[in-house]
Order: structure tokens, then sequence, then C-alpha cells
């Protein structure tokens, strides 16, 4: 009976962490109103109108904050980046969903990596129309602690990163819920085959 019992935890315990690996992964947005929607949890913005006033819980790797209306989404000012560059943020905390904006990108495309691992080639590409603006928008099922957009050539273009959202510090972390939901079940399996 004893044993029947470990066994039959054992494939719960089994089914479960198939199930978990099988739901990871990323979902990229293209409509911002869609991204926070989906995002399901309560988002820091950051407008980078002002840089003694960056969030603390971020950490950027450019340093030129311009009014150039082409380059701006919201606000006064936007980050003004070379198209051949990489640009890098980091957070203080786990991320599990981010958005931005992306003005004038005319010159080349941008790779999207994060320290989950996540690569995307080309994820940003040149717009159609000059001056026109572009949402990019992820949500993860693993943490990340920073991003990098990746340029290529040689080109002194500039591009405005804009608005940008991202998952909210939490102070305490929620416990996973299938550990939970495991422990509950042994009880209440070990409750059963006491009695009979």
């Amino acid at each position: 009976m004893l044993n029947r019992m470990k066994y039959t935890l054992l494939v719960f315990a089994a089914v479960l962490g198939l199930t978990q690996q099988a739901h990871a992964g990323f979902i990229v947005y293209t409509d911002r109103a869609a991204f926070e929607n989906a995002a399901g949890a309560e988002l820091a913005f950051e407008g980078f109108n002002d840089p003694a006033l960056l969030n603390e819980d971020l950490t950027i790797s450019a340093n030129r904050y311009r009014s150039t209306s082409s380059l701006v989404s919201e606000g006064a000012k936007a980050l003004s980046i070379f198209e051949s560059n990489t640009f890098t943020i980091d957070f203080e905390h786990d991320v599990f969903a981010l958005g931005f904006d992306l003005n004038e990108l005319n010159s080349s495309h941008l790779d999207y990596l994060d320290s989950a691992g996540h690569i995307i080639d080309e994820a940003l590409k040149i717009t159609d129309v000059w001056y026109e603006s572009t949402f990019f928008g992820l949500i993860s099922d693993t943490a990340l602690r920073s991003f990098s957009l990746v340029g290529s050539g040689s080109s002194s273009a500039v591009y405005g990163f804009d608005a940008l959202s991202y998952t909210a510090a939490t102070p305490v972390p929620a416990p996973p819920t299938w550990p939970l939901m495991l422990v509950g079940l042994s009880l209440v399996l070990l409750r059963c085959y006491k009695r009979t």
C-alpha cells in the first residue's frame, strides 16, 4: 500500500514537472494595449525625460537624452542611440514583461537578446515611413535581468528609445503553486492510506 502511494506521488510530480517545462518560452507583442492587458502584473514605467530621475531599478548603457521630436513618443525627451551600437538595460530585480517604443529606426535592423537566453534576429526592422514609431513588447515565462538591442553596420544614424514599461518589483515573491499542491495531495493520500 505504501509503495503504491509513493509510485502515485512520483508519477504526479513527474507530470507536473513536464507540464511546467512545456510552457517555457516568450510571446512578442507589437501593440502596447495588447501587451499591457496580457502582462497580468503591475508595470513600472520610465519615460527617459530626466537623467537625474531615472528609476533606481534600471541601469542603462546610454546617456544621451534628446528632445528631437522624431525620437520622442512620450514626454519631452527620449534616449538617443546610435543604430550601429549595442544598447543594454539592466534591471535590479526579475522582470517577466517589458515593452518600449522605438522611434525613427532608419538605417539598420536591430537584434534582441536578453539574460534569459531569448534571441530574436532582426526583432526591430527599419521603419517604412520616416519618423515612424514601433512598439516592441515581450512576456517571458523565465525571469530576465537585462536585455540588449544590437545594431549592425557602421551607420552613424540614431534612433529614439522611449516609454519603457516593465514588470514592477514585488516585495515578497509568491511561492510556486505546484509544490504546495503536491504537498496538499500528499497529505490527503497519506491520510486515505492510513485509514485503510
